[in-house]
């Protein structure tokens, strides 16, 4: 009994410290989960922020890069600068602080407000500018972004941008001159007839024999350069100076009414034999009407002075232009013979290297500028071996001679290619106003009357292929959006090109034109007959047409017809080309044919136009050269 009293209480012990043992198995499990719960959250948070930090600096790396290559695009940055900052160590991005945000703006005082914008040890981005590799002028740009707030995420992400180079498209220079005709291969005689170059800027250059003629008045306000025998008329008139060039060059002294005048006060003669493609012959100024060697007898030529350089000028009876040119220098390798003791000659020659032979008695001769006592004489004779030292040099006038009138194979190569497109007929253009986008190549062949083709050309330039005669009848194509574009139209070999208006004066009457409307004052084109002032172009800004003709071509226009553009019509001989101009058209730019000619009425009045490579007065937009060609995102190892 004893012994059963004893085990019931044993039992009801264990039955106590199992209890306590389960309590304590409970609560030691408790902890665990509590322990594990706590280092799961722990654990969790940091992982959500270490990606919150990522995300950001994901973030903070695009924006970044975006800012940067949004201001190269646009130029805000510049290619120059870019360049400038290659190897250069790093560029930070700093954020705005409360004090520079705007009112109301939430941060801590004196942090900044973007994350991973501060340039401090936990939040940094910038970026660098290296060369991609030596065998290209391609950028990388490298952004990188550290953020680190939990001090557990130590690396920073990086993007590594490569910029490609597209080196500028170099511009074909066409119409280099203001105006240049002749052929300098062809025996044959060019008219030049009622020129009317009104600025003194650039070169209106003669190649080979030409005829400027006195049908009419030509007025020539910058230099006139002449490569060939020139015959002169006596309606022509210069008001700057004419510049014979190399040892083909020269006057026709021959020609009945022959004759070169340039007006008191503005320009002189200068006979330059500077060897031209290795030919270092001496000038011979006075010439036969084929080119021969000749004396010149009662030949007029009328300026305030003449220079001689490596020219020999030879005149026996010579009454009229002696008196008028009064003051000769005679440069180096030179000569100037007068064997006549009756040329009625009162004028003064000053050798400056060069020799002269004059038997007139009336004629002063000084052996240099030095010795010179007349001060009117001195101060001449200076200022024209002052021009013609610059002249001589001058890589401009060089390049104004250099440029000849293209042959049909040489533009051809240039502009064949534009030879593809899609047809406008006149079908679809007549008697309707159309609008088509530029980065586009049309065709055109035949009669357009009353309507307008406008081309668009904010999407880039466009070209229109000539394939055969088109006539513009009352009819305009207008260029728009031309900033940063062009229009390229192209004239097949042998096709026309004609510009005319029908119902002269009738109510509504239409020009026919081809025009840059960003060169205009005005766009209001009705009624041109008498002629209205909004048919003048801006001056110093460049036309936004280029029309070349490949050979054998024609450009005509007629009065109040307006045309912007630079007119480059090629080839020589058999395949020369013409440019006609008939009674007062409207035409601005600059061209270039072999043939020139001009009829009835006022004469063509060609007003400044830069070059094609020449800055104008057109505002712009600025555009980089470079453009993006990938990204790479990378972690730090």
């Amino acid at each position: 009994m004893k012994f059963l009293h004893n085990s019931k209480c044993h039992q009801r012990m264990n039955r106590k410290g199992g209890m306590l043992v389960l309590v304590l198995i409970i609560f030691a499990v408790s902890l665990i989960l509590i322990s594990s719960a706590m280092t799961i959250t722990l654990a969790s948070r940091s992982r959500y922020y270490v990606d919150t930090e990522r995300s950001q600096e994901r973030l903070t790396l695009s924006c970044a890069a975006e800012t940067i290559l949004d201001a190269i695009e646009k130029q805000e940055l510049p290619d120059a600068e870019l360049e400038k900052m290659v190897n250069n160590g790093k560029y930070s991005f700093t954020g705005a602080s409360k004090e520079s945000a705007a009112a109301g703006a939430s941060a801590y005082d004196g942090k900044d407000i973007a994350p991973g914008l501060a340039n401090a040890s936990n939040s940094e981005t910038y970026f660098t500018v290296s060369k991609a590799d030596e065998a290209t002028d391609d950028l990388y740009l490298t952004f990188s972004t550290y953020i680190n707030v939990t001090d557990e995420d130590k690396k920073a992400e990086n993007l590594r941008v490569r910029l490609k180079y597209n080196p500028p498209t170099p511009v074909t220079e066409i119409c280099a001159n203001m105006v240049t005709c002749g052929d300098p291969t062809s025996p044959d005689v060019v008219d030049v007839q009622m020129l009317y170059v009104n600025t003194d800027k650039s070169y209106t250059v003669l190649h080979g024999n030409v005829n400027i003629t006195s049908a009419g008045e030509t007025y020539i306000h910058n230099p006139t350069v002449l490569t060939g025998v020139a015959k002169g008329g006596n309606g022509t008139k210069y008001y700057n100076d004419m510049i014979f060039y190399g040892p083909d060059a020269g006057m026709d002294v021959k020609s009945e009414g022959n004759g070169f005048q340039i007006e008191s006060g503005h320009g002189e003669f200068y006979f330059l034999g500077t060897a031209v493609n290795g030919n270092k012959s001496t000038q011979s100024v006075t010439r036969n009407a084929n080119g021969s060697p000749a004396v010149a007898n009662g030949f007029n030529i009328r300026a305030d002075g003449l220079y001689l350089y490596n020219a020999s000028f030879t005149s026996q009876d010579y009454t009229a232009g002696g008196g008028d040119t009064k003051y000769w220098v005679v440069g180096k390798n030179a000569t100037a013979n007068r064997p006549s003791t009756n040329d009625g000659q009162s004028n003064v020659i000053i050798k400056n290297g060069g020799t002269a032979n004059v038997a007139s008695v009336s004629t002063v001769v000084y052996n240099s500028i030095d010795e010179v006592t007349d001060a009117d004489a001195k101060n001449m004779a200076t200022k024209m071996e002052t021009k013609a030292s610059k002249y001589l040099a001058d890589k401009a006038l060089l390049n104004a001679v250099s440029h000849h009138v293209p042959t049909s194979e040489e533009q051809s190569a240039a502009y064949g290619q534009y030879c593809k497109g899609t047809s406008l007929t006149p079908t679809q253009l007549n008697n309707k106003d159309t609008v088509v986008d530029g980065n586009q190549a049309y065709k055109m062949s035949g009669t357009y009357t009353y309507g307008s083709l406008e081309i668009d050309l904010s999407k880039g330039s466009a070209s229109i292929y000539m394939s055969a005669d088109v006539v513009l009848n009352a009819f305009t194509i207008k260029v728009s959006n031309s900033y940063d574009a062009q229009l390229i139209i192209v004239l097949a070999k042998g096709a026309d090109l004609s510009l005319t208006a029908p119902n002269w004066g009738a109510q509504g009457c239409r020009i026919s034109a081809i025009l840059s409307c960003d060169n205009r004052k005005s766009t209001n084109f009705q009624n041109p007959y008498p002629p209205n002032t909004n048919l003048t172009a801006v001056e110093g800004q460049k036309p936004a047409a280029l029309i070349v003709g490949l050979g054998a071509n024609e450009f005509s226009m007629g009065q109040a017809q307006v045309c912007d553009a630079y007119l480059s019509l090629a080839g020589i001989g058999d395949e020369a080309s013409t440019v006609n101009f008939q009674n007062g058209p409207f035409f601005y730019g600059r061209f270039e044919a072999v043939n020139y000619h001009y009829s009835n009425g006022d004469p063509i009045k060609l007003s400044y136009c830069p070059s094609m490579n020449e800055e104008d007065d057109t505002p712009k937009p600025l555009k980089s050269c470079y453009t993006v060609e990938g990204y790479e995102y990378t972690y730090d190892v």
